[in-house]
């Protein structure tokens, strides 16, 4: 009921439909008070586990510069490549990984080898550039660090991320309009398809 004073406040237009009398909030749509208590009780545990346990390697970058400034390893996150070239154009590219490093490798390879040039759009955008006479040159950065989907979880943190990044800069990127009905990927491991018996 508080989103519904902060979003249509009395001198609203819809605050005569919008309105604390108007609009009910059934109780199959909230949280329980188990899953109240029990998403408290995790970030206590989340919080005292991070205090006490060693600090993640963050890079294990050794034979080239760190293509993250020195945050290669960080889990789950939504990046952005840029493309400059010596002719003055750039290209803007959002993408995420829950595992940067083979997704770099992966990059590194499209940009190289002309049976991946349609991988992705930024392959895409570079070799439309070599074509075209130009040098590129790829730099990423990190533009947010999200949680994958989990057992049990209705929803992937880290491709909802992905989307509203993309729907925010829809305009200046690269990407296409549909990546953003496309389907996780981050729950087909989980899948009970995908699940391998092992035999003793």
């Amino acid at each position: 009921m508080k989103l519904i004073d902060k979003h249509f406040p009395k001198h609203s237009k819809l605050h005569k439909i919008l309105n604390r009398n108007c609009v009910k909030v059934s109780y199959s749509c909230m949280p329980s008070v188990a899953s109240k208590i029990s998403s408290h009780n995790k970030s206590l545990l989340q919080k005292s586990y991070d205090s006490t346990r060693p600090k993640q390697k963050m890079c294990n970058c050794t034979s080239q510069p760190c293509p993250l400034n020195g945050e290669c390893l960080t889990p789950a996150i939504v990046y952005e490549g840029v493309v400059s070239t010596n002719v003055g154009g750039e290209g803007r590219y959002i993408g995420l990984s829950e595992n940067f490093k083979p997704r770099y490798s992966d990059h590194k390879s499209s940009f190289k080898y002309p049976a991946y040039k349609d991988k992705t759009e930024l392959s895409k955008y570079v070799w439309e550039q070599k074509s075209q006479g130009a040098e590129c040159q790829v730099s990423f950065s990190i533009l947010q660090r999200s949680f994958p989907f989990r057992i049990g979880s209705k929803k992937c943190d880290l491709c909802l991320s992905e989307k509203l990044i993309i729907l925010k800069n829809e305009s200046s990127i690269l990407n296409k309009r549909d990546e953003l009905i496309s389907k996780c990927r981050h729950i087909n491991k989980f899948l009970f398809k995908n699940f391998k018996y092992k035999y003793k």
